[in-house]
């Protein structure tokens, strides 16, 4: 079912109809212009200067405010980046920001009202129409500065994308898109930079460890603990400590929470994530009593640096050693804020526990194959399930 939304500003003669699926009602950008008038309707709306100055002051809706105004921005992006030559014709002269006389968008009505809107209407056979050509094309009189500055702006435009050949005939862009998309992943993606920012993590880690990591190296960082491990508790602590928002006495101090900034465990340095999780002595003790296990089975080719212990090792073959490492470090911050020193006989029942539950869960959906391919070597560190070092 739809449901038809009229809405009409009768100082600029816009009707439009716009239709929402009612399941869809809850998600304002699933919508899509119906105009039933006539062109100028859909030149008007294909303008996002013209929507800024004389459509949004007179709409008092914040709803349908917010969908001009979001229409207008996804159209203006769309404008300062010209893909194709036939992007150029559709574009409407009139109201164009990319179209300037004296630093300012034009608008000729007598030339509107005949019909003369787009780019394509001012070519002809991949050249503009000089002056007397115009007017014996559109039999009519115009002046002759008018319709050279006008020529000059659109024919420099039309250089500044220097387009191999321009095409016709063509669909007005806004007409295209809103009948050629499916849904609003397009509309989204135009409105905002799909590019990974940067996070106060990030650049956190970037300064402690004085290294630059690209989209693909970030990417791995925030997806480590949902590659390795199908833990919640294991995710989310995770998740905290990359995007730098575990609490420790460093932060908790300054906001008055704990007394003392200095580390719980060892008392001799302020705590922070990097210190309490390992440089601490007791953290130093975990991770080299942990590297000495686990080299039983990698031959020595495992070594924790305060990079790897942080943000974990690269590559989907390091799963089971990442789930591995966060293991210790949620039982050292679990054992700070509890005010115990942490022991690594525990550390090592935790592995070994999580390494059973993983086992009979496996085992229950009969998937064989994947437990056994995703420890792989690491089978025979958990053979002898007491010998502890």
């Amino acid at each position: 079912m739809w449901r038809n939304w009229g809405t009409r500003y009768t100082k600029h003669h816009i009707c439009t109809e716009i239709e929402l699926d009612k399941k869809n009602i809850a998600k304002p950008w699933n919508f899509k212009y119906v105009i039933r008038r006539d062109l100028a309707d859909i030149i008007r709306l294909a303008d996002p200067v013209y929507i800024i100055t004389n459509v949004l002051p007179v709409v008092s809706n914040t709803f349908w405010r917010d969908v001009l105004q979001g229409w207008s921005n996804f159209l203006a992006k769309h404008y300062e980046k010209v893909e194709c030559s036939s992007e150029i014709l559709c574009q409407s002269v009139w109201w164009n920001d990319n179209i300037k006389i004296g630093g300012k968008p034009v608008y000729y009505l007598e030339l509107f009202e005949r019909g003369i809107i787009f780019i394509n209407d001012f070519m002809y056979d991949d050249r503009l129409y000089n002056f007397d050509e115009f007017q014996e094309k559109y039999d009519m009189t115009i002046d002759f500065l008018k319709y050279q500055g006008l020529r000059l702006s659109i024919n420099k435009f039309i250089k500044k994308h220097n387009p191999k050949r321009l095409q016709c005939p063509f669909l007005p862009y806004n007409c295209l898109k809103l009948g050629k998309e499916q849904g609003s992943k397009y509309f989204y993606q135009s409105l905002f930079n799909t590019s990974l920012s940067k996070s106060s993590g990030q650049g956190k880690w970037e300064k402690e460890f004085d290294k630059e990591y690209t989209e693909s190296e970030q990417e791995g960082i925030y997806l480590m603990s949902k590659r390795c491990t199908q833990s919640v508790n294991l995710k989310w602590f995770q998740f905290k400590l990359v995007h730098n928002i575990l609490f420790t006495n460093t932060n908790l101090h300054k906001t008055g929470y704990v007394d003392s900034p200095m580390c719980t465990l060892c008392e001799a340095e302020p705590e922070t994530v990097i210190h309490l999780l390992s440089e601490c002595e007791h953290s130093k003790r975990i991770w080299s009593h942990l590297s000495a296990w686990l080299n039983t089975v990698a031959a020595g080719r495992i070594c924790f640096t305060n990079e790897k212990i942080i943000l974990g090792f690269e590559g989907k073959h390091n799963n089971p050693l990442n789930v591995i490492s966060i293991i210790p470090k949620q039982n050292i911050y679990n054992c700070s804020k509890k005010e115990i020193k942490p022991c690594f006989k525990h550390v090592k029942k935790e592995i070994l526990n999580y390494y059973e539950a993983t086992k009979i869960n496996y085992f229950q959906n009969c998937q064989f194959s994947n437990f056994f391919s995703f420890w792989s070597s690491f089978h025979t560190l958990f053979a002898d399930m007491t010998n502890l070092p």
